[in-house]
């Protein structure tokens, strides 16, 4: 895994196949989260991926008769904001100032700052932002 020295990953959270996550600058990924790598998760800057999110780079492809194992990358671009239990799925990329809603479940591409809720995670509205932000995060009690 390359993590980024100002990157932080909260406690409790699961890793699977870390040699395939990259996560850039000032990257945040809070407590309880679950990310597999198997196919490929890059975190660039000032994401905030919050509790209890899961990010899956892998599947099965559905009409297999052997239920056939595949990885397809994800991307999670700058300013990209993963709200509290939401699950991201394979070959996703979501792109800058994006916002994927609590709860909800996304695959595919997102547009640039818009965002997005619902199972399946619909488009619902613009991120009223401008301009790249740097996070500052800075945890409590620990």
């Amino acid at each position: 895994m390359k993590i980024h020295e100002t990157a932080r990953i909260g406690i409790n959270t699961i890793i699977v196949s870390p040699r395939g996550i990259s996560i850039g600058r000032r990257s945040v990924i809070n407590d309880n989260c679950f990310i597999d790598g198997s196919g490929g998760v890059l975190i660039r800057e000032d994401v905030s991926i919050s509790a209890f999110s899961k990010i899956y780079s892998c599947s099965h492809k559905t009409d297999s008769p052997i239920f056939e194992y595949i990885t397809n990358p994800v991307e999670i671009k700058d300013n990209v904001w993963i709200a509290a239990n939401a699950m991201i799925l394979d070959g996703t990329v979501l792109n800058e100032f994006s916002v994927i809603g609590a709860n909800s479940c996304f695959k595919g591409v997102t547009e640039k700052g818009y965002i997005y809720y619902g199972n399946p995670a619909k488009k619902m509205k613009k991120r009223n932002l401008d301009k790249k932000y740097a996070i500052d995060f800075h945890p409590h009690f620990r």
